[in-house]
């Protein structure tokens, strides 16, 4: 998990790193940002699936459940 508002990168420089050295991780934005430019970066670095704060953790646990292939939690 990895903060958008990283400093002094940025989240969307963290990312594209990330890409650029490994390109099998999956990545589930979470973010308070919600700005098309920045959706439309993270998806050109192969986020995964993108998740506005505040937070739901059910929605997430399921989110996660979903791509590690677990079933989901009823919490």
């Amino acid at each position: 998990m990895e903060k958008v508002s990283v400093r002094p990168l940025g989240g969307i420089e963290v990312l594209r790193q990330l890409h650029e050295q490994t390109h099998n991780i999956p990545v589930i934005l979470v973010t308070a940002y919600s700005d098309l430019d920045s959706v439309q970066r993270a998806w050109g670095l192969q986020v995964i699936d993108y998740e506005r704060k505040p937070i739901r953790v059910a929605e997430l646990k399921q989110r996660l459940g979903k791509y590690l292939g677990a079933a989901p939690s009823k919490a």
